[in-house]
Order: C-alpha cells, then sequence, then structure tokens
C-alpha cells in the first residue's frame, strides 16, 4: 500500500488537537480538591484519588459533608481513567500518525469523557477547577470530531478520484 501524503491542515490539527489532549491529562495531575476535616487539611489531585483512594480518608469524609452521600469509587474513577488513557494514547499517536483515519475516536473519547463526568459527578464538582476540566474536554471533542470530518471528507475524495 502506497504511503499516503497528509495535509498540513490535517497535521496542525492533530498537533493542536495532542497539545489540548496534553492539558487535559496534566489538569488530572495538579492540585484539585482542598478540604479541611476536624482541623486537619489536605489537597489531592484527581489522579490521586484515582490510583490511592485509601489514603484520601480525609478527602472522603469531607466528601460526605459536603455532599451528604457516601461517595461512589466508581463513579468518581471512571471518567479520569477513561481521560487519562484516551488523553496520552491519543497525543502520541496524533503526533506520531497525524494521517490516521481512526485516531481522532480518542480526543472525542477523553472530551467526552471529562464533560459528561464533571458534569454528571458531584464529588468532581467540588474541585477548583471542574469548569476548566470540562472546558478543555468539550474543546478536544470538538477537535476530535472536525478532525474525524477533515477525515471522511479526505476519503470521500480518495474514493472519487
Amino acid at each position: 500500500m502506497a504511503k499516503q501524503k497528509v495535509s498540513t491542515q490535517s497535521k496542525i490539527l492533530s498537533f493542536v488537537t495532542a497539545a489540548v489532549l496534553v492539558v487535559l491529562v496534566v489538569l488530572l495531575f495538579t492540585p484539585f480538591w482542598s478540604w479541611t476535616v476536624k482541623e486537619k487539611t489536605g489537597v489531592a489531585s484527581v489522579n490521586d484519588y484515582v490510583w490511592f483512594p485509601g489514603d484520601q480518608k480525609d478527602l472522603i469524609k469531607w466528601f460526605q459533608a459536603e455532599t451528604g452521600a457516601k461517595p461512589v469509587i466508581n463513579d468518581i474513577v471512571l471518567c479520569p481513567i477513561l481521560m487519562l488513557i484516551a488523553g496520552v494514547v491519543g497525543a502520541v499517536l496524533l503526533v506520531l500518525k497525524p494521517g490516521s483515519k481512526i485516531v481522532p475516536v480518542l480526543p472525542v473519547v477523553a472530551g467526552v469523557s471529562a464533560v459528561v463526568g464533571f458534569l454528571t459527578t458531584a464529588e468532581l464538582q467540588l474541585g477548583a477547577n471542574w469548569w476548566l476540566q470540562v472546558a478543555v474536554g468539550a474543546i478536544a471533542a470538538i477537535l476530535g470530531i472536525v478532525s474525524l470530518v477533515f477525515k471522511l471528507i479526505e476519503l470521500k475524495k480518495e474514493w472519487s478520484a
């Protein structure tokens, strides 16, 4: 199979989308929650809770105090895990294979996970910059969709020729 030439627009879109995914992933590791429980204060990133929930006993107590319900771990960790995996793999593949027809699905997965997860999970809305996660996730999803549309247009041109 002959190697296809990747358009400059497609490369730029891939690199911009990769950069947005990197920002989305970095936000998962920045301080997100800040709490005080019985004179004890703490700070945790989303990934602190995702990967070490047992170390976050005071954070869990704070969640209960703020939401009035015991937090369901799966509700809190599902979207950040999807964001992390789709974000890292997507960013790497968008840089290494900017002409790929299927890779733009990954920013859509990461972005939709961020938007849906942060808008539907009360504990994630307690974070300092949850709205930023939603905004960057929406941008990633939109760029992924635009990239997929470009790929479909390119495919249509190839089939027409």
